[in-house]
């Protein structure tokens, strides 16, 4: 019985310091597909809102002199220029579920980073813990005192993420079957009588492993074989997994993406055949929406009623978002100022001309051979002579 005892203790000796863990190379299990479409989606919203010019009008006549114009348009702050600052906003408004904050500061204007919002029915709401970058602000504002940025009925990123939660588990199943397929795995054969022996499990734990780990990440590594470890790859026949499942649901999460932010899902995948049609349909449900509620913000946050009734108002010009050259614009140029929509200096304007700064360059036209429209309307222009 003693034998037997002092056996059993010695094989339960060595089967306790038997353990030799696997060694796996880190790979990312989970591809940020939710975020890149969400990235592509933002920035073409922003990037071409940024490309608009704000206008201001006072008593109903555009002000391009007026400090406002200034602030959107040219320099909001120190730190930023208008297409930056607009760009920060419009981000801000499509991935913030509580949409974007400005604030105004010693006749400067911010994108708050961050903020809380007290909602109150029948009295202004509050603003609190407001951040821009790394600056905290211990003052509460009133909502007349900031411009608060936000669809009401709109929380696209929140819907996103509802459906992503589970939509997010297919795309790590599908990526999961491909590496495991397509991994290179590896055993390695110990003579037996170095697994019970606790210098050899020391020396493992801490250099082996390394060494091993190492040689797995690296493209071209060199594993230092010593005597007594066999290092022999895995065979798991000629099974091969293409990444077709992988690009389906890239796809797919970009298409409902681009479907939640109303961009042209041929934009989402860059590949835009009917370009004219395609960005026709991006400004119309894609970008005029939040120009839209761009002005509506900066209208009733701006001026009071008796100035809006003076003509006190601000608008997003979204058609210099679409690029045309001169040739491909010409007889559409023609007609615009033959019927009397723009004047000569309006359509320069346009197609990114300065303006001629003579008085014919703000006349308006009208046909019959495109008389002035005063002389037309008196009835002494004929064949387009007085």
């Amino acid at each position: 019985m003693g034998l037997i005892n002092k056996l059993t203790n010695f094989i339960e000796k060595k089967i306790s310091t038997a353990r030799v863990d696997s060694v796996s190379a880190e790979t990312s299990t989970k591809l940020a597909f939710k975020a890149l479409a969400i990235q592509i989606a933002v920035s073409y919203i922003a990037n071409a809102i940024s490309k608009c010019e704000i206008k201001f009008y006072k008593n109903g006549k555009k002000d391009t002199q007026s400090y406002q114009y200034y602030l959107w348009n040219v320099k909001p702050n120190n730190n930023q220029s208008g297409s930056e600052f607009i760009n920060k906003l419009v981000t801000k408004m499509l991935t913030n579920p509580d949409g974007a904050l400005v604030i105004q500061n010693n006749g400067k204007i911010y994108v708050a980073d961050s903020y809380q919002r007290q909602p109150y029915p029948f009295r202004e709401d509050e603003y609190s813990s407001i951040c821009i970058e790394t600056l905290s602000l211990n003052k509460t504002f009133k909502a007349s005192e900031v411009l608060h940025f936000r669809l009401e009925d709109e929380n696209i990123s929140e819907l996103i993420n509802s459906v992503y939660m589970e939509y997010g588990k297919a795309i790590s199943y599908a990526l999961d079957s491909f590496l495991k397929v397509n991994s290179s795995k590896f055993k390695m054969k110990i003579k037996q009588d170095k697994i019970g022996d606790l210098t050899f499990n020391e020396y493992y734990n801490q250099f082996l492993k390394e060494q091993l780990k190492d040689f797995l990440e690296s493209n071209n590594g060199v594993y230092p074989e010593n005597e007594g470890f066999d290092l022999q790859e895995f065979k798991t026949g000629n099974q091969t997994k293409n990444c077709d499942d992988l690009v389906k649901l890239r796809k797919d999460m970009f298409q409902m993406v681009g479907e939640a932010y109303k961009i042209p899902i041929s934009m989402m995948e860059g590949n835009i055949n009917n370009v004219t049609e395609i960005i026709k349909q991006f400004i119309t449900f894609g970008v005029e929406p939040w120009t839209k509620l761009i002005e509506d913000v900066i209208n009733a946050g701006c001026w009071n009623y008796e100035e809006w009734k003076k003509g006190c108002k601000v608008k997003i010009d979204t058609s210099k978002i679409a690029y045309t050259t001169l040739l491909d614009g010409a007889d559409n140029a023609s007609k615009l100022i033959a019927n009397t929509i723009c004047c000569p200096d309006e359509v320069r304007e346009l197609f990114g001309l300065d303006s001629i700064e003579e008085e014919f360059g703000k006349q308006f036209f009208i046909t019959k051979n495109n008389s002035k429209a005063e002389d037309v309307m008196d009835g002494t222009a004929e064949g387009g002579k007085e």
